[in-house]
């Protein structure tokens, strides 16, 4: 065989030629626009809708969603739409502008193919439920910090997606420990209310 597979941590495949040396690298399934999961959908909403959110965190979300193609349905299920419009205000212009091209993506890629096929995956009732009752627990841990409930949301939407996307030992075991962190060092609650702790810092270092 003059090919062989190599295997990276992102995502993708790449295929290496060892006669010319030359890589190419292949899509995933989850990488295609086309292919909508809805949790991510919803973890980033919830980042968007957090008020006084980090800059940095608007452009990467934004930036992650102009990459998506959400259908028409996804859309008014989850409100993504209205928590991305919201921002083709906002002060900052790098913002401003990366809600603008989304919207206006998305706009162009409803009108035209509205009738096309748009591949979503969602969790099952069971998963739904056992994810719901992790975010009660991190919003009793919460309390006295503003938004409170939104924030415990995007916490466990966080362990989730860093344990990807699967309700494994390692969701389990995470989130025993951001628990167990919230609840006996009061001063994490408080960095992050101020943001100077990211949620997907915290998550990191507990798994």
């Amino acid at each position: 065989m003059d090919k062989f597979v190599i295997r990276t941590p992102k995502n993708r495949t790449v295929v290496k030629s060892e006669a010319g040396g030359k890589v190419i690298s292949q899509a995933t399934l989850y990488s295609l626009k086309r292919v909508v999961v809805v949790e991510d959908i919803l973890r980033w909403k919830a980042q968007l809708d957090l008020k006084n959110q980090d800059k940095d965190v608007l452009v990467s979300v934004l930036s992650a969603l102009g990459t998506k193609q959400p259908s028409t349905k996804v859309l008014l299920e989850t409100k993504i739409g209205r928590s991305v419009k919201k921002l083709v205000n906002h002060d900052d212009a790098e913002v401003s502008a990366l809600a603008k091209s989304t919207c206006e993506s998305w706009k162009v890629f409803i009108q035209h193919h509205r009738a096309r096929p748009v591949i979503e995956v969602r969790s099952d009732l069971k998963t739904q439920k056992t994810r719901s009752a992790a975010r009660q627990l991190l919003a009793d841990d919460l309390q006295g910090v503003e938004e409170a409930d939104r924030l415990a949301e995007i916490i466990e939407r966080e362990v989730f997606h860093q344990s990807a996307r699967l309700l494994s030992n390692s969701y389990k075991r995470t989130m025993r420990k951001v628990i167990f962190r919230l609840k006996y060092k009061l001063e994490t609650a408080q960095k992050l209310n101020e943001q100077t702790l990211k949620v997907s810092e915290l998550v990191a270092s507990c798994k």
